[in-house]
Formats: structure tokens, sequence, C-alpha cells
């Protein structure tokens, strides 16, 4: 979640965050879809209760105290 936190609050020039929002095109792989590291984001939100939306807020406000990340782990 540490990272997610540091992923929302980049600016979107950074070569992180333009890898991170990109898409990518040409054919899919076959068979079941890999897990993303967004999809492990939402199962962490999910087990702390709390939507993404409110993990964006929370990460793009610096002076506000995560409580709900510490149950992630």
């Amino acid at each position: 979640m540490k990272w997610f936190g540091h992923l929302i609050r980049m600016h979107p020039n950074s070569t992180v965050y333009r890898v991170f929002y990109n898409r990518t095109s040409g054919k899919k792989a076959r068979g079941r879809p890999r897990k993303r590291w967004l999809d492990g984001v939402a199962e962490s939100c999910e087990r702390a209760k709390i939507t993404i939306t409110q993990a964006t807020r929370t990460a793009q406000d610096k002076n506000r105290k995560p409580r709900h990340w510490a149950t992630t782990r």
C-alpha cells in the first residue's frame, strides 16, 4: 500500500506513472489473465473494508494518517 501512495502522488510525466497507466496494444495471451499488481491492491482494500477511491484519496493527502493500511499486511 505504500507503493500505491507513491504512485498516486507521482507527477503524470514521470516514467513510472506513464508505464503504470499505459495500455499495451497487440494480441492478448491465451488462458487465464495474469494477476495484476492493482488486483492485489484491490484485495488489500477489500480486507481493510475500504474502496479503491477511498485509498486513492488517502494516498493523495500526505498529511492524513492511513490507519486502515496497517491492517492490510
